[in-house]
């Protein structure tokens, strides 16, 4: 068994200890049994503890709980083995028995079907089969390397048992790219063994030493998602071309997120300006030249949002107050400035500073990615037309943002404006990228393929994104190159 070479058997018992929750089977028990499985399958475990704990890379004390917190589980069951020492009694040697163990065939079995089970009886892809490798199956050096100079201190420049068991559990919920979304803290904590603040700061290190490339955390939005899930993107495997696997193309994207943040800027000032609802034949109307600024402003966000999105003109008109369907409250002096079009600065409810608006530009990222995987014609990107929108990635969009708590605040009127707006702000950051993947592309090689799979995600505290392509003919890993910006 090598690096990137673990047959389906072999991941889906991995898969299987990982996925095991259980009272009392922390990180150190689930480490300490996927090594055990690797070194020793289901034959009697012969050593001493001192080389026990050698081969497994943990500590005499850690081995010795582990061992017995897994014999109480009769996961483990125990042994006995005759040591010979060099010493004769007549013409026997003497020696005495010492306790040693072997790992109960039910278990692996159980761990299988459980593995199997929640893959939908599917073989793992590569991707997985190789991350486990590298983490749990290979031989453990005599002394690890030295820290890099310069490194602060305190910083542990390797992986500890309790890093690689979590790192496996977010590889055995990612999908075949590498990516884990929708499993918040108490999820990950449950299935490592870890405590919830252990894990967030595991995922910090994780995140510092490259295996995790980036996150996105979960957030709750005022108007459009409502509580919303956040999502992790691994790092390929480091090993994996050794074994075969070929590696997509990695770089940088400047696609600036100025429209997302403008609108949201726009919204939160219109709304500190506009008067009181009252009704059609009463009220007082405010000062000229708060009108005058106010419709200013509608102006400006109107040609910000068309931008973004033409097709936003097309919408019909909300009916009229007195029908029975209206969701609209009273009418305001501020409705002319408006006209028919959808009011937007009612549904752009987030800071535009705030962790709201940093997770729809993320989700705007994610719906550009999928723009990109579902486009076949890359004629898609010349211009601008929302009747040629993939219906997938329409039909996420409305899932995901239009909550049915939007429904009760909102109309239907300003819930399709919202889902056109967010395709079409995913629409020019789709075009951005695919412009950067074709110049990548035609660096690399004049007739490299063109078609792929994306997965983007925003770079923190920038205007830019990180894309990883995978060709189609490729098997996911990763190429180090340089940086290109779009």
């Amino acid at each position: 068994m090598t690096i990137g070479q673990l047959d389906a058997k072999d991941t889906l018992v991995v898969c299987g200890i990982l996925g095991w929750q259980e009272e009392g089977i922390d990180a150190a028990a689930k480490y300490f049994l996927i090594r055990v499985y690797w070194l020793y399958g289901c034959d009697p475990m012969r050593q001493t503890l001192k080389k026990l704990s050698g081969r497994v890379g943990m500590s005499p004390k850690v081995v010795s709980r582990s061992r017995d917190l897994l014999l109480d589980k009769s996961v483990l069951s125990a042994v006995r083995v005759l040591s010979v020492s060099k010493k004769t009694v007549g013409d026997m040697r003497a020696g005495r028995c010492r306790a040693g163990f072997r790992l109960e065939k039910q278990s692996l079995q159980a761990w299988i079907t459980q593995a199997s089970d929640k893959l939908e009886r599917q073989v793992p892809g590569p991707l997985r089969s190789a991350a486990l490798a590298e983490l749990f199956f290979e031989q453990l050096p005599e002394k690890l390397d030295r820290p890099e100079p310069g490194r602060p201190a305190g910083q542990a420049h390797h992986l500890s048992p309790e890093n690689k068991v979590l790192l496996g559990v977010l590889w055995n919920l990612a999908d075949e790219h590498g990516v884990v979304q929708g499993d918040g803290l108490s999820t990950l904590a449950g299935l490592s063994g870890l405590s919830m603040v252990q894990v967030r700061n595991q995922i910090r290190k994780l995140e510092r030493l490259g295996h995790v490339l980036g996150r996105v955390p979960g957030a709750s939005c005022k108007g459009m998602f409502g509580k919303a899930e956040g999502a992790i993107f691994l790092a390929p495997p480091r090993k994996g071309e050794d074994s075969g696997l070929r590696p997509p193309l990695k770089f940088r994207c400047a696609v600036g997120f100025d429209q997302i943040t403008f609108a949201h800027k726009r919204a939160a000032e219109l709304r500190k300006l506009e008067p009181s609802s009252v009704p059609k034949d009463g009220g007082q109307a405010p000062g000229r030249s708060n009108r005058s600024v106010y419709e200013k402003l509608v102006g400006d966000l109107k040609k910000s949002l068309l931008r973004a999105s033409p097709y936003l003109k097309s919408i019909p008109a909300p009916k009229s107050p007195g029908s029975e369907s209206a969701r609209s409250g009273p009418i305001t002096i501020t409705d002319p400035a408006w006209g028919s079009f959808p009011r937007l600065d009612q549904v752009l409810m987030d800071d535009f500073v705030g962790p709201g608006v940093r997770y729809i530009r993320a989700k705007v990222v994610a719906y550009a990615a999928d723009i990109l995987n579902e486009s076949q014609d890359s004629s898609v990107f010349d211009t601008f037309c929302y009747a040629r929108a993939p219906d997938q990635v329409l039909n996420r969009i409305e899932r995901e943002a239009i909550t049915p708590k939007f429904l009760k605040a909102f109309s239907q009127q300003q819930a399709s404006a919202l889902v056109a707006l967010l395709y079409g702000w995913a629409w020019h950051v789709a075009r951005a990228v695919h412009a950067g993947v074709k110049h990548m592309l035609d660096k690399v090689s004049a007739d490299a393929q063109r078609s792929g799979h994306f997965v983007i995600f925003p770079i923190r505290a920038t205007e830019d994104v990180q894309v990883l392509y995978f060709e189609s003919h490729l098997q996911p890993g990763m190429l180090a190159m340089s940086d290109l910006r779009a």
